[in-house]
């Protein structure tokens, strides 16, 4: 059996200096780690919060430069509503109720509707980049957060749709697909664009809500 003795000398011979180094140099590489993991949770939150908060005043901005165009397109609804029965070609088959308009402003207030909605093409682009950007970030609920950008920059889409079917004054009215295709693209409400901005910025506004407390819960 090994003696007290042995022990105490057996430890006395140890080049306790170096060992003392070794446990130094261990406990730094452990400090270092913890601050360089430290410091990355944090500049990742900081990114999230800052990409949130981009996205939230491009959004805004997209709101705000979009109205002018959705007011154009409540004048053009109401000018189609009023030449509907003033259509002097209402004997042509399938001829729509728009037609009249068309012919008469349709080219003029077309290029007005572009006008406004050539306001909204870097907004538009600029959220769709935000949207590619963030899926590096593994956001909470993150395709909530792309449908409502899609479905929010959708409304740009369908007014560029009939801006440009109206400033055409070329239609053949006897061809059914044309006819198809302007009742279609026409038939959109102005309710339904507004009601739609309304909602995709609420979704939004709660994905921001739930990421931003996720964020400060994790720092």
């Amino acid at each position: 059996m090994i003696s007290y003795k042995e022990i105490a000398l057996s430890l006395l011979s140890w080049e306790w200096s170096k060992i003392i180094q070794s446990i130094a140099s261990i406990s730094m590489v452990w400090i270092a780690y913890k601050a360089l993991t430290t410091w990355k949770q944090k500049s990742t939150a900081d990114n999230k919060i800052s990409f949130i908060g981009e996205l939230s005043d491009e959004i805004h901005n997209f709101i705000v430069v979009i109205s002018p165009a959705i007011e154009v397109y409540r004048f053009i609804k109401i000018g189609i509503g009023s030449h509907s029965s003033q259509d002097h070609y209402n004997n042509i088959k399938n001829r729509p109720i728009s037609a009249a308009y068309i012919e008469k402003y349709g080219k003029e207030d077309g290029h007005l509707l572009f006008e406004k909605l050539n306001s909204c093409t870097s907004s538009v682009s600029k959220i769709n980049s935000l949207i590619t950007k963030g899926q590096i970030y593994n956001f909470i609920k993150y395709e909530d957060c792309q449908n409502s950008c899609a479905l929010l920059t959708w409304q740009y889409d369908r007014l560029q749709a009939v801006a440009g079917l109206i400033s055409q004054q070329s239609w053949n009215w006897e061809n059914t697909k044309v006819v198809e295709t302007l009742n279609k693209v026409l038939s959109t409400e102005i309710g339904d664009i507004e009601q739609n901005i309304k909602q995709q910025n609420i979704k939004f506004i709660e994905f921001a809500k739930d990421n931003y407390c996720s964020v400060f819960k994790n720092t």
